[in-house]
């Protein structure tokens, strides 16, 4: 009882000196802020005064003005514009929508105004090079109207780490200048119109810590830029539609730590090199359409892998029965290739396979257990004949006439024609005729 009063009579001495504390804050008129801090008031006390978030430099308020001037804007009525509205002289750059600020130096480290304004026009303006604190720089969508990337200027930028420039009608090709962005962790330059040779433009020392590289989409020429074979931290490379031919460097298989890798709609030769199978992180591989030939490689120690797809290539024999016991593979996609033979290693299909494409190739039997019949991946392809639990995808009704060999026992037809197991509901062109129900 004694120790429950002791503490009772503390309570309310602390609770009273609290609110005497209060009021001598509020008869003296302090701002907001200090109250805010009045609870750590003793802590603060020992290290000095706490310190208050910067304002905004005026020279980088004044690049930023100068940056909103370059742009036109026909219409009021677009995101781009609601966010430059804040931008007022005047007022502290570091509240304006888009802007973020260091606390300490009040510098600009972020400015984010991507967008969708197709009304909007603008460039680079050369008063963007003066924010040298800049770490984040997102432009994403903003129409720069044709607009190159400049010779001089952005290699000021020396601390960015994420250039985000997708999607803004960039033209031209990219300046050697460029490579001076040692400390970019992020380059997004996909869906414009850049072109020239990208070959040289790559290597450990102009990037040592890049993770992420997306040139997607654009009109470059030349080989493959064996200089990306060298960035060891890249986790994400994307070269998809890009214009690219010659083969695919063996040094690919340097990017140890790679988890996404598309090379998907380019005019490479040759086949994929036996170095992918160093590339123990990667869970996508996707190299559609990009002219490959040869045979495909041995993939098992990919265990991570999720998806491939290697369709409408010229890649020929037969499928390495071990691509369909991969631990982690959800989607596989060869269809539109020169594959040969028998596949039939079905039996031990990962748990996890969903997705399978094996369509137009030269395939001769495709053999699954009969389990696979109450709940199967989606299984496709162009076959001459069905064997024994045999699943296919988009047979044509017009071909079942040709396919009479294995009828009776335990062959299963997925085609266009019922009766329709459970699993086929809501799913196109997918249906089967039990063997139960076959005769």
């Amino acid at each position: 009882m004694a120790r429950r009063s002791t503490h009772h009579a503390s309570w309310l001495h602390l609770h009273l000196a609290v609110r005497l504390s209060f009021l001598l804050f509020a008869s003296h008129q302090l701002p907001r802020c200090s109250l805010a801090l009045s609870a750590n008031s003793s802590r603060s006390s020992s290290r000095g005064t706490s310190r208050v978030p910067a304002l905004c430099r005026s020279q980088e308020a004044a690049a930023l003005l100068q940056l909103k001037g370059s742009f036109s804007f026909p219409t009021n009525n677009c995101e781009f514009h609601t966010k430059l509205s804040s931008w007022r002289s005047g007022t502290d750059c570091c509240r304006w929508e888009g802007i973020r600020c260091g606390g300490i130096t009040g510098r600009v480290t972020a400015l984010d105004l991507s967008s969708s304004c197709p009304q909007a026009c603008g460039g680079l303006h050369p008063a963007l090079f003066n924010l040298t604190s800049l770490r984040y720089l997102n432009l994403e969508s903003i129409d720069l109207c044709g607009s190159q990337l400049p010779e001089s200027g952005l290699e000021r930028l020396t601390n960015l780490r994420v250039l985000m420039l997708e999607s803004c009608n960039l033209s031209g090709s990219i300046p050697p200048s460029f490579t001076g962005l040692h400390s970019l962790r992020e380059i997004h330059l996909s869906h414009n119109t850049l072109n020239g040779n990208i070959s040289n433009l790559f290597s450990a020392h102009s990037f040592p810590h890049l993770r992420v590289l997306d040139l997607s989409s654009n009109l470059f020429e030349g080989t493959f830029p064996l200089g990306i074979t060298q960035l060891k931290n890249l986790r994400f490379l994307d070269l998809s539609s890009t214009n690219l031919s010659g083969g695919i460097p063996n040094s690919i298989g340097n990017l140890s730590l790679l988890s996404e890798l598309y090379l998907d709609d380019n005019k490479f030769s040759g086949g994929l090199p036996w170095e992918l199978s160093n590339l123990t992180y990667l869970t996508v591989l996707d190299c559609t359409n990009s002219s490959l030939s040869g045979q495909l490689p041995s993939l098992t120690s990919l265990i991570r892998l999720e998806r491939i797809s290697v369709s409408s290539n010229n890649l020929m024999g037969t499928v390495p029965a071990t691509i369909f016991t991969l631990p982690a593979l959800v989607e596989l996609y060869l269809q539109v290739n020169n594959f040969s033979g028998p596949i039939e290693e079905f039996h031990n299909a990962s748990g996890t396979l969903f997705q399978v494409d094996l369509s137009s190739n030269q395939l001769t039997e495709i053999t699954l257990p009969i389990g696979y019949l109450e709940s199967p991946p989606s299984i496709s392809a162009d076959i001459p004949y069905l064997l024994k639990n045999t699943v296919v995808k988009n047979l044509k009704n017009e071909l079942l006439r040709q396919w009479d060999q294995g009828r009776g026992q335990s062959t299963s037809i997925v085609a266009g024609l019922g009766p329709h197991p459970d699993w086929s509901i809501g799913v196109d062109e997918v249906f089967c005729i039990k063997p139960s129900s076959f005769y």
